[in-house]
């Protein structure tokens, strides 16, 4: 439980008592799980270097007060990690009766997956015999939660795990250590849908507490003969207070702007409004402890903040006064150069160092990976000394925004972003039917079949009016990890235009697409077709998509040589050099061929 939670444990200790049972909880812990403290951000871990392993917060206290509370859960616990654990537990506490409820950790966060959970589970209980053969045990199924994003696995490997640990205890049970099944899962009012019984989706509140606390005194009465009626759930149950929290303030700091507060008993979060008032942009956010730094901000900067208790959606506090803050950062620049390659199982980065201001003190850097294939997935950040690292262990297949941050005494600065990554692939093919449209006089959207394998895209223009200019990154306009981008402010007028889409993943790029010349405002789309099940784009079309023959180096400053001499049919009106819209054949049309290497033509093809 979480510091100032009842706890099921309390519940099932007053049932225990009422049933007149004597239970007297054993085990090596007292407490409950604290909130971590508010301390300032730290450096990641050097991978490779000797870690440490976190401590395990047992010390928090219960809303009921001082019980018989002895035991051996801790907040987070995996079967995986208790499985070495439970033998000498059970040795040393020599207990009648063991209570499980593990599994979910296992299985949420791909620890292993359901038949690797039951076979942990199996493991766990041949150990916890070793430690006493003629031991009681009563084992809970794994509840549902509330819908994550991009999880669509979790709610049928739950059920998978369930039908087999039900099937397994029957056949793992014997006279003298008995094994019941408690349906935690049937007992719980929480699904994909809903969760009344939780504050988070998944953790307990008072009344899942009772529930949880009745599902095992059920299991207990039926299935051990341990005690006679069930636990009756109360319904006027209390549930936490949540006030708004107090004294908040906010400062400058050495990392950007500091804000702390009061921390509010048994608080399971909070909430905080975060302005960036230079900007007019605001984030909310939540979090577990009563500080947060404002860490990715340039010095000078001025932010405000609002906080608020959460304690889950039937006790939301107000929120508190607005405070105000500039920053005072004197973290280091964003690395420069970064550049990241895929491998088999991870990402290989380098760098350069940051130069300018707050440049010198670096003492290590942070490679950040997120699996934008898994939403709903953290940050994780990698340190590292020297300015290059190889991070091994990820999801091949999936796709990963990178960057990377620098550290000095005063903390980490801004990221450098690099390239975004799919894991285990090579060079993505040449993206295929570019299709351009006007969406105003001086803005055009640009639809194309891409790549699984593709972790992004570079958009290319050049202008068809001049002979001497070469395709090239259209700057802020130019990076797309949808198949579609806009581009905007192309004076005078989209028709002037031609743009051409290459895909990459990490460092290593695609040959060029066809290129289209984008059509007047009142003409149809030019390229394409787009769309259909031979199509790859990032609404989930599956693709089937080949690389072409010709490669192209979107680095090269000359014209590429065409490779295909026939444009696609239709006529449309053409560009001109006048810059007013084009109504009709334009007399330019064979010098421009003649010159830039181009074809009239709806698309321009090389």
């Amino acid at each position: 439980g979480w510091e100032g939670d009842w706890t099921w444990r309390y519940r099932l200790y007053q049932w225990a008592q009422d049933e007149g049972l004597g239970f007297n909880f054993v085990g090596p812990y007292t407490g409950t799980h604290k909130a971590n403290p508010p301390v300032a951000p730290s450096p990641p871990p050097i991978v490779g270097g000797v870690g440490s392993d976190s401590p395990i917060s047992v010390d928090g206290t219960y809303a009921g007060g001082a019980f018989n509370s002895n035991h051996f859960a801790v907040w987070g616990r995996q079967c995986a990690q208790d499985v070495s654990q439970i033998q000498s537990i059970v040795s040393q506490y020599n207990p009648d009766l063991l209570l499980i409820e593990l599994g979910f950790n296992d299985i949420g966060f791909f620890v292993s997956d359901s038949q690797g959970t039951l076979n942990c589970m199996q493991n766990l209980v041949n150990n916890a015999r070793a430690g006493r053969a003629n031991l009681k045990i009563a084992i809970a199924n794994v509840p549902q939660r509330t819908f994550i994003m991009g999880r669509d696995d979790l709610p049928p490997a739950t059920t998978l795990y369930n039908t087999l640990l039900a099937k397994a205890i029957p056949t793992w049970s014997t006279p003298s250590s008995p094994i019941v099944l408690v349906d935690f899962a049937g007992n719980y009012a929480c699904s994909p849908n809903g969760c009344p019984a939780g504050h988070d989706g998944l953790h307990p509140n008072s009344f899942g507490e009772y529930q949880i606390a009745s599902a095992f005194a059920q299991a207990l009465v039926n299935g051990l003969g341990i005690g006679k009626s069930s636990l009756q759930i109360q319904t006027d149950i209390q549930i936490k207070a949540c006030p708004t929290p107090s004294n908040l303030v906010a400062t400058g700091s050495d990392d950007g702007v500091t804000i702390t507060w009061d921390s509010v008993f048994g608080a399971f979060g909070y909430d905080i409004i975060s302005t960036n008032v230079k900007a007019g942009t605001s984030q909310t956010l939540t979090l577990g402890t009563n500080r947060w730094d404002t860490t990715w901000t340039e010095d000078g900067w001025e932010w405000q903040y609002q906080v608020r208790t959460n304690n889950g959606p039937s006790c939301i506090s107000a929120w508190t006064g607005v405070v105000t803050a500039t920053a005072k950062s004197k973290t280091p620049p964003p690395p420069g150069n970064v550049v990241t390659s895929p491998t088999a199982d991870g990402i290989k980065f380098s760098w350069s160092p940051p130069t300018g201001q707050n440049s010198d003190g670096i003492f290590q850097y942070g490679a950040l990976v997120y699996d934008v294939s898994a939403p709903g997935s953290y940050v994780n950040d990698y340190g590292v000394i020297g300015t290059s690292l190889t991070v091994t262990g990820l999801k091949p297949g999936h796709h990963y925004y990178t960057a990377v941050e620098a550290w000095n005494s005063h903390g980490g600065g801004f990221p450098g972003a690099g390239n975004g990554v799919v894991v285990g692939r090579g060079a993505p093919p040449a993206p295929e039917n570019l299709q351009a449209v006007a969406l105003y006089p001086t803005t055009v959207a640009l639809t194309w079949c891409g790549s699984p394998d593709a972790a992004g895209y570079t958009i290319w223009q050049r202008s068809v009016n001049n002979a001497s200019d070469v395709l090239a990154y259209t700057g802020n306009y130019g990076y797309s990890t949808a198949t579609s981008a806009e581009v905007y402010f192309l004076f005078p007028g989209v028709w002037n235009f031609m743009f051409c889409v290459t895909g990459y993943n990490g460092d290593q790029a695609s040959g060029h697409s066809r290129c289209v010349i984008a059509p007047s405002p009142s003409a149809a789309p030019v390229g394409g077709p787009v769309g259909g099940a031979g199509c790859f784009s990032t609404d989930g079309a599956i693709a089937t998509v080949t690389s072409t023959s010709y490669s192209w180096n979107p680095t090269n400053t000359v014209v590429p040589t065409p490779i295909n001499t026939q444009p696609d049919a239709g006529p449309t009106p053409q560009p001109n050099k006048g810059g007013a819209y084009p109504v009709g054949p334009e007399s330019q049309c064979s010098v421009l061929e003649k010159s830039i290497h181009i074809l009239c033509g709806d698309i321009a093809v090389f």
